[in-house]
Parts: structure tokens; C-alpha cells; sequence
């Protein structure tokens, strides 16, 4: 004869079945909750968790026994809606509600004692004062004995203006309070778990064959429940310290977590992944293909349609190229140069550590205890503490930037873990800058900080030259031409006690038309210079490199001719925005 199933239950606010583990993903979390007891009889036992959150994805529950002591049968779960049934954080928010729409009530009937009390000094002041000379006598009220117990008449009227004052103040202040009290009120009548006095409630069924074995050695059962939760997510956040006098970056990693499941994490061990579980990882079915003739009826239909699609088109692409060029205009003329990475020795990850998932994705393990309230409000979590060699450099572009030089930070993410788009706090040799925004930067790719302008380091501008001619020859032979030359001369000045690193950036023309010939004549890219280097990058820039001494000047000379047929006019020279990234 088959043994009677016992059941025991377990409240999901309890603590015989505690939350151990919780995996906190892009939208979601992962929820490892650990129970462990000492089975009393042996047969069929069924375990029962009740009061699991309404964020509680039921498709997801699974179990599995830690223990060889115990056989897992089955796992069910079972929403069921009850009405009347109240929860205790679901009697909090209701008392709240009622505690905050009384306070409301009371400010009301506040709001009108003010009035009454305005509208009867209003009538008094009318009853006292006169309204026309005829109630004077020697200039003075013929009731002025009403108010025997004021100096004068002056004295009653401030009197007057004060109270309205003060009534006037008190009502603005009620209406302000009335405000704030509404706006809690529509929060917590919002989030609150009721609806129309119907309650939710999910509980998992555990079904367990208990051996004799397990009650003759006098075993400890452990078993393992495993769901996911919406609610839940983190997002990255940076703080980066730059030490201009050691060249290094130290990255401090940050896990911004955020719990509104419904459950409070105590004491548990956290870890953080960069997967996504929400996006699915199965390829998309490829639809079968067919090709059939065109109804006739349908033939002008398709083609209007076709025409829409294409003129869309066309106006995404130039919206799209409109907002890349705007995006990028700022950034148009500074390079990001080679840093060399540090030797594995050197590179310093701090507790807590990290592991990898597998795939393409990381996972963080938080290396202490973890305490996170439900309460939906972001928990900073350090992930990691990453050191890193820096490149700082000194950049100019004065036809864009006038006389100032920008200073920028160039490293590497020697991790082994992404670096994921999120706010960065720049610090500079202990003080803080600026705040900034880093996109995603896989491991072992550089990346750049900028840090502002470098007020140590500035570029003095000479006026430009620009000096037409026309002679015969040239371009075509036998026929006259002109030619155009324009000389800059900068001087870049570093007022520091440092030595930097100084790159300048200037536009050599790009000829759109082949009987214009654009020749540079300052400086010359094939003279090879000890401390000095030339290139023309792709984008037709003349960049100068050179380190600058502390209290030292550098001349910089730029010069370039234009030529072409005089009969064919005059040339203009215009600028195109870059639209792309800019990596020379």
C-alpha cells in the first residue's frame, strides 16, 4: 500500500526557505532560494511555498536536490486570485493611504477656517472703516470707539494687512502640502498590488520521494529552488582617476542594482551578468521565398508603394548622415594614438573578482554579503578596481579650436571583461572634473577620456597670409594661371613644469577638380626630424607631433599654394564635415 503524501508549507517571507543567490541580469534577476531539513517519515513528501511575488515567472521554476539522499519527482506551480486576501506590505500601503487622504482632509478644513476668518476680518474692516466722507467727523470715523483698542486708524489697517498676509502665506503653504501628500497618494494607489480587491497569489509545489535510507543515517535533505523575477536590473557606472604625473588610470567598475520584485535580498551572494536573457538565442526562422505574377488590379498599387519606400529611404539615410556629421563634428580632429598594454604582471583586479559566463558574455561575483530592500531605488555595488597605463596627449586644431588645447586620456581596457556603456566621473590627481558618458569597450581595446581644456598649454595665432599671383604657364602650357598662397604660423607655448605631448591638426584643400593642383610647401613630409613627425591622415590633415619642454615654446609654419587656369575664374575653399569615426 502506497505511503500518504505529507505536505509542508513554507512562507517566501519566512526564513526556513531563505533566498541564497540572486544573478541580477539587463531586466531581470535569477533568485536561488536554499532549504535543508530533516525528513521525519520516508514516502512522498510535498513541499509548498507560498507568497511569491507577483513578479515571479512561473515558465521559469525549476528545482534540483543537492543531496543523494532525496529523488525529485515533479515540480508544479499554482497562481491562484482570492479576494479580501491582503498581504502585510499591501496593508501598509492602504494605511498609508488612509493616514495621508486624512491629513488631506485636515488641510482642507484648514484651507476653509482661513477663508472664514479672511472673509470675517473683510466684513469687519467694511463695518469700521467708512465708505464715504459723510461718516467722518474731523476727519476721523464716527466708529472709531469700535476699535477703542487700536492707537489708530493706521495702526488697525496694518493690522489688517498683516493677517491677510498671514492668511495668504498658511494657504499657499496648505495647497503646496495638499500637492505633495496627492502625488503620494497616486504613487502608492499605483504600485499597489490590489486590483479592485483581488490579490495574486503564486506558490511553487515541490513533490519528493524520502527513502528509508535518508531516516536511518539521519540525513540532512538539501534542495535548491530556482526562478527568475522581473523588476530587477543593473546598470554600469565608472569613476576614473587620472594620474597626469605617473601616466596611469585607475577605472573603479560599479554595479548600479535595482530591486522592485517585491522581495527584500538579505544576506545573500550577488552576481551581476551582462547577459541578456529577455532576447532569446535561438537564430529566426528564414521564411520560405515565392515569386508569382502581379495581379493586374494590384500592378500601380505595388509600384506607389515601392516609390514611398524608396523616397523613405532616401530621407533616413540623409537624416541619419545629418545626425552622424552633427554627432561628430566635435570630435572631427583628434586622433587616437597607439598605447602600448602593460605586461599580465602589472595588471591589478581588485575584490571583488570577476568570472566568465561563457559565450560572449561576463558575469561579476560580488565577493561579500549582499542586503537590497525592494524598495526600486539604485544600490552601487564595486565590481572591480582596474589599473591602467595611460597616454595623456595635448591636441589642438586651431581652425576649429581657436587657442585652446584639449588634454585627453588614451588606455586600454587590459580586463578581460567589457567595459559597458554607462556614466564615468573624471577625477584628475585627486579632484573631480566632469562627468561623462563611455560606450561599450570590449577587452583589449583602447579607449579616450577627455579632460578638458589645459589652460598650462596654449596656441598663439599669427594672422594668415594670403597672397594671389598670375603668371603663364603652369597648368596648362601656354595659357596664364593663378596661383594662391596661404602661410599660418603657430606658436604653442607650455607654461608648465611638465614635458607634454603635443599633436596639432591643420587642413590641408582637397583639390574637387583636376586642373586645381594643391601643393603643401610647409612642412615638408619627407624631412625626417629627430624630435618632429609629419603625415597627411586620411582625412587631409596635416598632423605635427613634437614633445614641447616645460617653459618652452614651439614655431609651427603651414603653408600651402593653390594653382589653377586663370580663365576658368577664381577657386573658393569650403569645408565638409567628417561623418564617421575618426581614427588616424
Amino acid at each position: 500500500m502506497a505511503s500518504p503524501t505529507r505536505t509542508i508549507e513554507f512562507d517566501a517571507k519566512g526564513s526556513e526557505w531563505p533566498i541564497q543567490n540572486v544573478t541580477v541580469y539587463n531586466d531581470q534577476a535569477e533568485i536561488v532560494r536554499t532549504l535543508e531539513f530533516k525528513p521525519e517519515e520516508p514516502g512522498p513528501l510535498e513541499l509548498r511555498l507560498k507568497g511569491l511575488p507577483r513578479s515571479f515567472q512561473s515558465e521559469s521554476v525549476r528545482a534540483e536536490v543537492t543531496s543523494a539522499n532525496a529523488t525529485l519527482v515533479e515540480v508544479s506551480y499554482d497562481s491562484v486570485w482570492k479576494e479580501g486576501v491582503e498581504d502585510d506590505e499591501t496593508r501598509e500601503r492602504r494605511e498609508k493611504v488612509e493616514e495621508l487622504t486624512q491629513t488631506k482632509l485636515g488641510l482642507q478644513k484648514e484651507i476653509e477656517r482661513l477663508n472664514f476668518k479672511n472673509d470675517f476680518l473683510q466684513k469687519y474692516s467694511k463695518a469700521v472703516l467708512p465708505q464715504n466722507e459723510s461718516a467722518l467727523i474731523d476727519g476721523m470715523p464716527a466708529c472709531v470707539s469700535m476699535v477703542d483698542n487700536l492707537d489708530s486708524i493706521d495702526n488697525f489697517m496694518a493690522f489688517c494687512t498683516d493677517k491677510q498676509e498671514v492668511f495668504d502665506n498658511r494657504q499657499a503653504e496648505i495647497i503646496a502640502e495638499q500637492k505633495e501628500l496627492q502625488q503620494e497618494i497616486t504613487f502608492l494607489t499605483k504600485n499597489d498590488k490590489r486590483s479592485h480587491g483581488v490579490q495574486e497569489l503564486n506558490e511553487v509545489i515541490i513533490l519528493l520521494d524520502i527513502p528509508e535510507e535518508t531516516l536511518e543515517n539521519e540525513g540532512l535533505v538539501s534542495l535548491n529552488l530556482i526562478y527568475l523575477v522581473w523588476n530587477a536590473k543593473w546598470t554600469a557606472s565608472y569613476d576614473i582617476h587620472v594620474d597626469k604625473q605617473q601616466s596611469k588610470v585607475i577605472l573603479t567598475y560599479y554595479g548600479e542594482v535595482s530591486n522592485n520584485t517585491g522581495e527584500n535580498w538579505n544576506e545573500i551572494s550577488m552576481s551581476l551578468s551582462t547577459a541578456r536573457p529577455s532576447a532569446g538565442g535561438n537564430l529566426p526562422t528564414l521564411p520560405i521565398s515565392n515569386v508569382r505574377f502581379k495581379e493586374h488590379q494590384n500592378q500601380m498599387q505595388e509600384q506607389m508603394l515601392l516609390q514611398q519606400q524608396g523616397r523613405n529611404r532616401q530621407m533616413s539615410m540623409a537624416m541619419r548622415s545629418d545626425m552622424m556629421a552633427q554627432q561628430m563634428s566635435n570630435f572631427a580632429f583628434f586622433d587616437v594614438p597607439q598605447v602600448q598594454q602593460r605586461d599580465e604582471g602589472r595588471r591589478r583586479l581588485q575584490s571583488p573578482q570577476t568570472s566568465s559566463s561563457g559565450g560572449s558574455n561576463a558575469v561579476f561575483n560580488i565577493q561579500r554579503q549582499v542586503s537590497i530592500e525592494s524598495d526600486g531605488l539604485e544600490h552601487k555595488q564595486t565590481i572591480a578596481i582596474i589599473d591602467m597605463e595611460a597616454l595623456l596627449t595635448h591636441a589642438a586644431s586651431p581652425k576649429v579650436s581657436a587657442e585652446k588645447v584639449y588634454l585627453k586620456c588614451s588606455a586600454r581596457n587590459v580586463s578581460e571583461y567589457p567595459i559597458l556603456p554607462g556614466l564615468m566621473k573624471i577625477f584628475m590627481n585627486g579632484y573631480f572634473l566632469a562627468e561623462s558618458y563611455t560606450e561599450l569597450v570590449r577587452a583589449n581595446e583602447e579607449f579616450v577620456v577627455f579632460l578638458g581644456v589645459d589652460e598650462s598649454v596654449k596656441v598663439e595665432l599669427k594672422p594668415v597670409q594670403k597672397k594671389n599671383e598670375k603668371s603663364t604657364g603652369g597648368v596648362m602650357k601656354g595659357k596664364p594661371k593663378k596661383t594662391r598662397r596661404v602661410t599660418y604660423q603657430r606658436v604653442i607655448r607650455n607654461t608648465s613644469a611638465d614635458v607634454v605631448r603635443f599633436v596639432l591638426y591643420e587642413q590641408l584643400p582637397v583639390s574637387q577638380d583636376g586642373k586645381i593642383k594643391v601643393d603643401l610647401i610647409k612642412p615638408d613630409l619627407k624631412k625626417k626630424l629627430k624630435d618632429i613627425s609629419y603625415k597627411l591622415n586620411s582625412f587631409n590633415h596635416v598632423e605635427a607631433r613634437r614633445t614641447i619642454q616645460p617653459n618652452s615654446e614651439w614655431r609651427f609654419m603651414f603653408e600651402y599654394l593653390l594653382e589653377w587656369p586663370a580663365d576658368d575664374g577664381d577657386v573658393t575653399v569650403y569645408e565638409t564635415k567628417i561623418a564617421g569615426e575618426y581614427t588616424d
